[in-house]
């Protein structure tokens, strides 16, 4: 297969939902999807995320694991999604520039297909990782209004650790 080929597979989406099997038409085997791609069939689940109302379930967001300054905005945050064994965070910039140094990949990708948690080694997804912070997010936009205005602005939900 030529490199631009690859190049093109290696830049899919990380997920794949064939929501009609009926109408699926599989790879073809010469051209299988790489290995961060899951395909998956049947029917799009529901998902729903509890948003904490209590200022005491939020944390402040904290410093990157990687450039040790303080990350200042929600949408510069990216998490590890080992939720119950890791508690690192990143900026966007940081762990996208790391994990392309890694690969050797710094000047031919804005983003890298996976990144590596410094804190505990697993390898995550790119796009995992960017929904997680979606995840985020979305609870920022749906916390609590009290008196004063949105409680733990600029907080995000602690993680429940094991």
């Amino acid at each position: 297969m030529s490199h631009a080929k690859r190049r093109a597979l290696a830049s899919f989406s990380s997920h794949f939902q064939m929501v009609a099997t009926k109408f699926e038409i599989p790879f073809p085997q010469s051209i299988l999807p790489p290995s961060h791609v899951t395909v998956e069939r049947g029917l799009i689940q529901n998902t729903s995320t509890f948003v904490p109302q209590k200022l005491d379930e939020y944390e402040f967001i904290g410093s990157c694991n990687i450039c040790n300054s303080q990350i200042l905005k929600l949408d510069e945050l990216l998490v590890c999604c080992n939720r119950k064994n890791c508690d690192a965070r990143y900026h966007m910039i940081c762990l996208a520039k790391h994990a392309l140094m890694l690969t050797n990949e710094y000047h031919l990708s804005l983003f890298p297909i996976s990144a590596k948690c410094i804190k505990c080694s697993e390898a995550h997804r790119w796009g995992d990782l960017i929904r997680e912070q979606r995840c985020i997010l979305a609870i920022d936009a749906m916390k609590p209004v009290c008196e004063e205005g949105k409680i733990a602005i600029g907080m995000l939900p602690k993680r429940q650790m094991s």
